[in-house]
């Protein structure tokens, strides 16, 4: 059925400081600049000058009105992929060949678990031909906490390599040794944890964090860096641009991300670029997309945490071919544009 088009929901663009509006900008560029035969429905936000950037006559832009939470996407010859767990916004038609991209189910870890959206996404599995998942992990965790039926087409596709195209910038002179941590701050990414760290390690060492966080949980992580005396070593530097972010990581001495809930971790294949010391919690999808190339905590216990980081950057300033060898071997995993090509194949397979 070759006039049979694809409709992806792009509408979390609206929001590029989180990981969905990561997805979706990458991955639409992504698709954007491979040669295929494929036609496109980019679901997008009105702002952002969205039709003058995807203008490849394979692409038609649509906009992202509130109502369609409530109507649905109306039409019949098309394919729709639903790019992550919680979007509200389905085909009115049941019967429209159905793709689902599942990136996390942190919300099951809760001590009580939301009952009303994992029937959502119960409901979303229930309705997809394709699941497709960022992670073995989420795939396993998945497959554990909800009911699939065996008849599903089940693939792992991995997230890209978003700084691939970046030009490195080079490190900042005269810089003090600081680590560095960008994530949406959030309870379970555990930066209490890095904080008190910092109490245990030589204090030519500072920590930048950076990232979205609720007033009252910065407020939270304030009050803790004052406690301990920390104000002149750590600092909090909220939401940074894409050219701050570069520098940070160009600079840093080593990125850290202790994160317990990750269902990819977009950010470890960011600091991968950079032939750093990378130091994550051995939980979750963290080791699948760390591998060889990053050290561990086994325990985010501060004491035993600075122990690990003293040990392991004196080992990696031993053995750095070795270990950029690794880096260069786990950045090869990721690719936006492999991604792309992976699911236009499950696109293809639908028509």
């Amino acid at each position: 059925m070759k006039n049979k088009r694809v409709f992806v929901d792009f509408h979390y663009l609206k929001n590029l400081n989180k990981g969905f509006g990561q997805f979706s900008y990458h991955l639409s560029k992504a698709f954007s600049s491979i040669d295929t035969d494929i036609n496109y429905i980019f679901y997008t936000p009105q702002k952002g000058g969205y039709k003058s950037i995807f203008s490849q006559k394979n692409i038609f832009v649509k906009y992202y009105y509130s109502i369609h939470r409530q109507l649905g996407i109306f039409g019949r010859n098309y394919i729709f992929h639903c790019t992550n767990q919680l979007s509200k916004i389905e085909p009115s038609n049941k019967k429209i060949p159905y793709i689902l991209t599942i990136h996390d189910i942190n919300f099951i870890y809760e001590d009580t678990v939301d009952q009303k959206t994992k029937d959502f996404i119960q409901k979303k599995i229930d309705r997809a031909q394709v699941l497709v998942f960022v992670s073995h992990f989420t795939k396993n965790e998945v497959n554990r906490h909800f009911n699939v039926a065996t008849s599903k087409t089940q693939k792992v596709i991995y997230n890209g390599n978003s700084l691939k195209e970046t030009s490195l910038v080079s490190p900042d002179e005269n810089t003090d040794d600081y680590l560095f941590c960008i994530t949406e701050m959030r309870s379970y990414k555990n930066l209490e944890k890095l904080i008190l760290m910092m109490n245990h390690i030589p204090e030519r060492f500072k920590l930048i964090l950076a990232g979205k966080g609720s007033s009252d949980y910065v407020l939270h992580l304030e009050n803790l860096i004052q406690e301990n005396n920390l104000t002149e070593r750590v600092f909090l530097k909220g939401i940074v641009s894409e050219e701050t972010k570069v520098k940070l990581f160009t600079s840093c001495f080593a990125f850290v991300f202790p994160s317990s809930r990750e269902g990819f971790g977009l950010p470890i294949v960011e600091a991968l670029n950079f032939n750093k010391p990378i130091f994550l919690y051995n939980k979750t999808s963290l080791p699948e997309i760390g591998g060889e190339a990053c050290f561990y905590w086994e325990e985010l216990e501060p004491e035993y945490m600075a122990d690990v980081f003293l040990t392991k950057i004196t080992y990696f300033d031993s053995n750095r071919l070795k270990m950029e060898g690794k880096i260069k071997t786990q950045l090869e995993k990721f690719s936006w544009k492999s991604a792309a090509l992976e699911y236009n194949e499950i696109y293809k397979s639908l028509m």
